[in-house]
C-alpha cells in the first residue's frame, strides 16, 4: 500500500494539517509507504525536488513549486503536486490512495481520477466563511466544496458539525476522523526565556487572521487587566502565532500589543516550547469562529489546560463540559471569564483533569492513525 499525502505544506512546520502529516506518518510508516508532497517557492530550482533522506521513516518526500502569497499558494501547489503525481505514475511509482487535505484542492482532483488510486479528501472546515477571503476566494472555496463531493471517493470531516454541513447542503455523507494530540512533558525553559511564571499568564494560539480573533482576546485582556494583578504581580497574556504573508490585521494587532508591556507575542512556536506554554498557563483561550475540530484546542485539553472557548458548535463538540464558554465573540464576557478563572484557581483543577481525560479518550494520535489505517484498508 502506497499513499500520496497532498494538499498541505508537508513537513514544513506551520499549522494543523502539517502537524497531522507529521503525526500520522510516525504511526503509519511501519506498514504503509507514504509519499509526502511539500511546497517550495517557484523561484527555487529544480521544479521538483526529491528529498533523498527519510523523513520519520517515510520513504520519499517531494517538494513542488508554489507562489507564497495568500491567494495563490494553495492553488499553485495543488496543480504542481498533482502533476508531479502524474509524472511519478509514468515513472512507475503508483499509489493505492491519494489523501488530499483542504477542499480548496478539490477542483483539480479530476487530474487524479485516471490514475486508479482511491481519492480521499479531508475537507477541513467551511473555509469560505473566513473573513480574510475576498469574493473570488470565497467562490473558489465554494467550488471546492462541490468538487469534493463529485470527484472524491471518500469524504473526511474532522468534526460532526462539518459532516452535518455536507449532509444538509450536498446530501453527501462523510467519515468523521478528528485530529489528535499528545500528552507533553513540559519544561520551564521557555518560561525563563519569555520571563513568565507558571500559572501567571493567559495563552492564545492560532494563525493571526481575523476570524481567529486574537484582537478580541487582546481587547478582553486589556479590559480585565486591572482585576488580574496579584499584589502588584501582573497576570500576562501570551499570543502565539503568525502568518506567512503580509497582513494588515497582524500589523495592527502587534501595534496594539506593543503598547502593553504585559503582552508577549512570540510568533510561531512549535514542539516542546509550545506545549510547555500550554501546560504552565493559567488558562488557554480558544477564540476561533470558523472550522471543525481545532488542533490547538485538543492539544490544550491534552496538556491539562483550563480552557475558555468561544461558544461555537465545534468547540462544544470537542470540549463538551470540560471548560468555560463565553458568548460568541463578546469581548466583555471573555473579560469576565478571565477574571473569574483568575479568582477561582482551585475550581479550575476539576475542569483541567476532565479536559485531559476527554483528550485521552477521544483525541490520541494512535486512535486517529488507526482510523486512517482502517480507512485505507477498505476495498
Amino acid at each position: 500500500m502506497r499513499i500520496a499525502l497532498l494538499g498541505t505544506r508537508g513537513t514544513e512546520k506551520y499549522g494543523g494539517f502539517e502537524t497531522f502529516v507529521h503525526e500520522i506518518t510516525l504511526r503509519l510508516q511501519s506498514d504503509i509507504e507514504i509519499c509526502i508532497f511539500n511546497r517550495h517557492s517557484i523561484f527555487m530550482s529544480p521544479l521538483i525536488k526529491e528529498v533523498a533522506h527519510e523523513y520519520e521513516g517515510c520513504v520519499r518526500v517531494f517538494s513542488t513549486p508554489s507562489i507564497r502569497t495568500k491567494s495563490l499558494d494553495t492553488l499553485i501547489a495543488a496543480i504542481s503536486s498533482f502533476l508531479t503525481v502524474i509524472y511519478l505514475q509514468f515513472k512507475g511509482i503508483k499509489f493505492s490512495h491519494f489523501l488530499v487535505c483542504n477542499g480548496a484542492n478539490s477542483p483539480f482532483l479530476w487530474l487524479l481520477k485516471p490514475l486508479g488510486g482511491k481519492i480521499c479528501i479531508n475537507v477541513d472546515g467551511v473555509e469560505r466563511r473566513r473573513k480574510k477571503w475576498g469574493v473570488l476566494a470565497k467562490a473558489w472555496y465554494l467550488l471546492g466544496e462541490y468538487c469534493s463531493t463529485k470527484f472524491a471517493d471518500i469524504l473526511i470531516s474532522d468534526a460532526e458539525v462539518i459532516r452535518d454541513y455536507y449532509q444538509e447542503r450536498y446530501k453527501v455523507d462523510s467519515k468523521v476522523i478528528c485530529y489528535g494530540a499528545t500528552v507533553p512533558t513540559p519544561s520551564p525553559k521557555i518560561l525563563n526565556e519569555l520571563s513568565l511564571k507558571e500559572g501567571k499568564y493567559f495563552l492564545y494560539v492560532s494563525r493571526l487572521e481575523p476570524e481567529n480573533n486574537a484582537d478580541r482576546v487582546l481587547q478582553a485582556y486589556l479590559k480585565a487587566k486591572s482585576q488580574l494583578d496579584d499584589d502588584g504581580e501582573p497576570i500576562k497574556l501570551v499570543i502565539v502565532g503568525d502568518v506567512p504573508y503580509l497582513s494588515s490585521y497582524k500589523n495592527d494587532l502587534l501595534k496594539l500589543a506593543a503598547n502593553c508591556p504585559d503582552v508577549t507575542c512570540t510568533g510561531y512556536l512549535f514542539g516542546d516550547d509550545y506545549r510547555s506554554l500550554q501546560s504552565y498557563s493559567l488558562a488557554y483561550v480558544q477564540a476561533t469562529e470558523v472550522g471543525g475540530t481545532h488542533p490547538a484546542l485538543i492539544e490544550a485539553m491534552a496538556s491539562g489546560c483550563m480552557v475558555i472557548a468561544n461558544d461555537t458548535p465545534e468547540h462544544r463538540e470537542a470540549l463538551a463540559e470540560c471548560g468555560y464558554y463565553y458568548r460568541f465573540n463578546e469581548i466583555e464576557d471573555l473579560a469576565r471569564l478571565m477574571v473569574y478563572v483568575h479568582e477561582n484557581v482551585a475550581t479550575n483543577a476539576d475542569y483541567k483533569s476532565k479536559a485531559a481525560e476527554r483528550a485521552k479518550e477521544r483525541y490520541t494520535w494512535e486512535r486517529i492513525a488507526q482510523q486512517y489505517r482502517e480507512l485505507f484498508s477498505l476495498k
